[in-house]
């Protein structure tokens, strides 16, 4: 389940990378060394060619990975002990609180670099 939380909601949408190098192509865009470009994580995330139902919450779907922590030599070096901290949290959330549900709406704010919601309200089921 955090596996499927972290792709639709992951904690940064959007990373900067310079471009390195002469005659650099993305897709069909000439990009010339030294710009700069944005790379946007939830998107990538939520892409149809890869994902079914791309915009759905889905705990079943199969486990693809996905781009929650970036990607090659720039992934979170924190990944595994972020995976491991939501699995003990909802784990002991769940023998804590049993059945439960949000109690109200989630506020994100306006970062949308880092994002996450303000505050989570919840109420026992």
């Amino acid at each position: 389940m955090a596996e499927e939380v972290h792709r639709l909601e992951t904690v940064s949408h959007s990373i900067f990378r310079d471009v390195v190098g002469d005659c650099v192509t993305i897709g069909a865009v000439a990009v010339a060394d030294g710009e700069r470009i944005t790379l946007l994580l939830g998107a990538a995330n939520r892409d149809p060619r890869r994902w079914e139902r791309p915009h759905e919450f889905d705990i079943t779907r199969r486990k693809l990975s996905h781009l929650g922590f970036a990607f090659g030599l720039h992934s979170c070096l924190g990944m595994n002990l972020a995976r491991l901290q939501a699995q003990i949290f909802v784990e002991d959330l769940i023998d804590t609180v049993g059945d439960w549900q949000l109690a109200g709406p989630l506020d994100y704010g306006t970062n949308y670099t880092v994002r996450g919601p303000c505050r989570v309200l919840i109420a026992a089921a």
